[in-house]
């Protein structure tokens, strides 16, 4: 293929990484992962093709910010936990810590790329005004939010403006990760404790 069509092939996949859910959708071993799995590899899909395309030399740094702490943990716990079954623990461990693993790391990370930086790119080669990055980067922000969270996404349109305007003004990718792992890490904190509490009474 052409570098043009596989540029075009990238900007839908960006603005619209559903595409990706829809083909695992038809995949009969991965039709069956969770909606969290999908929506993650869809993200991964998304970043490293768009990353290898323009900027081979920061997808090492991406897969390391995932790799190392995941490494990092495995052999502390195997070096730590004297016990027996360390495998079967690791396991179990790996299911209790996915909910977290994603949406206080991955989701951050994949959707700011995406939302913020790849739209902005994207943008770019029009020299877009402020107005239009806006509306592009958190329109299809809420969008992708919309499939799990319905109307409840459109909560999602200040904060989607927000990050919007510290990377259109900054272009530091960094700072809208930083900024968006925080909230989702006060998100699930609540989140849990709403849940906890009506669990527990």
């Amino acid at each position: 293929m052409s570098r043009i069509l596989w540029h075009n092939v990238i900007i839908i996949l960006t603005l619209f990484p559903g595409i990706v859910i829809l083909l695992i959708n038809r995949i009969p071993f991965l039709k069956q992962k969770n909606e969290m799995d999908k929506y993650a590899v869809c993200l991964a899909a998304d970043v490293f093709i768009n990353l290898y395309m323009n900027d081979r030399m920061l997808a090492l740094p991406v897969l390391l910010l995932f790799l190392c702490p995941c490494i990092l943990f495995i052999l502390e716990y195997l070096l730590k936990d004297r016990g027996e079954k360390k495998i079967a623990k690791l396991l179990s461990l790996r299911k209790q810590m996915k909910k977290p693993f994603y949406v206080m790391l991955a989701y951050p990370v994949f959707e700011e790329f995406i939302y913020r930086s790849f739209v902005y790119q994207i943008l770019g080669d029009s020299d877009a005004t402020l107005l239009a990055y806006l509306l592009l980067s958190s329109g299809v922000f809420v969008f992708a939010h919309f499939f799990t969270q319905h109307v409840k996404s459109l909560y999602k349109i200040p904060f989607a403006v927000l990050e919007g305007l510290i990377y259109f003004y900054t272009k530091n990718i960094a700072f809208c990760i930083i900024i968006h792992m925080a909230f989702n890490m006060f998100v699930y904190a609540y989140n849990e404790t709403k849940y906890s509490r009506n669990m527990y009474g």
